[in-house]
């Protein structure tokens, strides 16, 4: 949400700016948009590989679904967050 909220906000100031003579090329997207999804598709990972290794050293009582069921609705809300702002960056 906070990257639409910035491509929107982007682009509703920026002829605004430029009809008063501000200088608009430092809003222009210089890749931190893609910096920040690969950012945060590493930390999934990261903790995707963090999660599977206190698994498989775990050996014991019922944590084990508990574990993997919060590890896979974390990576998958990142996969979506990632997925929603590579296709509204590309609409935009």
């Amino acid at each position: 949400k906070s990257m639409k909220r910035l491509v929107n906000l982007r682009s509703s100031v920026m002829p605004c700016y430029k009809q008063f003579g501000i200088p608009t090329e430092w809003m222009l997207d210089s890749g931190i948009a893609s910096k920040m999804r690969v950012a945060s598709v590493t930390l999934a990972k990261v903790y995707m590989k963090r999660a599977l290794k206190e698994i498989t050293a775990y050996t014991g009582g019922g944590n084990e679904a508990v574990l993997v069921a919060q590890s896979v609705r974390f990576t998958y809300r990142v996969h979506q967050v990632c997925t929603t702002s590579v296709l509204q960056m590309n609409q935009g």
